[in-house]
Formats: C-alpha cells, sequence, structure tokens
C-alpha cells in the first residue's frame, strides 16, 4: 500500500509502511534519541522510518559496522558485533594448507629424482677388480 504518512506503530521505508523493519534496515523512532541521518526523507512522518544498516549486518541496532545483531551468509557475528566475512577465513586456511600441499609434493618429486640418479650411477658403475 502506498502512503504518505505511517501510523505511530509503523515505520517508514519509501514507499510503504511496516510494523517491522525488513533485514537490512533498522527502527527509528521519532522520539529515538539516536539522531537519524538528515536526508532520511521520512523524518517528518508519524511514527518511525526504516533506515539502512551496514552492509555487513542481516539485522542491525544501528547504522554502524559495530551494531550488527545478526549476519548475513557466509558472515558470522563477533563478540564486538561486527560481521566477519567467514569464506576469507577458511580461503586463508584453505591457502596455507595448499602451500604446504605443493611443498610436500616438491620434496617428494626431488625424492624420486635423487634415488632415480643414484641408482642409474651405481649401474654405470664398471665392476671393480678383485
Amino acid at each position: 500500500m502506498l502512503v504518505d504518512a505511517c501510523d505511530e506503530a509503523e515505520y517508514f521505508l519509501l514507499p510503504f509502511c511496516y510494523s517491522q523493519c525488513p533485514k537490512h534496515f533498522y527502527a527509528v523512532n521519532r522520539t529515538r534519541p539516536t539522531p537519524a541521518p538528515a536526508h532520511s526523507p521520512a523524518l517528518g512522518r508519524a511514527g518511525g522510518a526504516c533506515l539502512r544498516c551496514h552492509v555487513t549486518c542481516l539485522r542491525c541496532s544501528g547504522p554502524a559496522h559495530n551494531q550488527c545483531v545478526n549476519c548475513s551468509a557466509h558472515r558470522r557475528l563477533t563478540s564486538a558485533h561486527w560481521c566477519v566475512d567467514v569464506d576469507a577465513a577458511a580461503g586463508h586456511q584453505l591457502s596455507v594448507l595448499s602451500v604446504v600441499a605443493v611443498a610436500v609434493l616438491a620434496a617428494a618429486v626431488v625424492g624420486v629424482v635423487v634415488v632415480s640418479v643414484v641408482q642409474w650411477l651405481l649401474q654405470r658403475r664398471p665392476a671393480s677388480n678383485k
């Protein structure tokens, strides 16, 4: 429903009124002491407004990166209320394991080459006189 003003129990998010702000938005009441951004078109409306959370938050209590309540997929909430990227941490662990695997494989190949060269040299060695 397209509206010009919301009821006092509702929050405005262009162009609709909501009883609860959707994901990625937080509720600001007109009486809330925390100031909302001056560019918000909903500040003059009855009730409240839904304003954007920090991009890392799924749900939040305010606009800052450390006001997350829930995180979107592939992120986890820290005790400081930040949403950190889980894929980046997992990717770092994977890259470390990849480096170790390549180093072990290289060492095995060098070992096989050394053993093969030593065997070849021993086979080519002339028989000693008794």
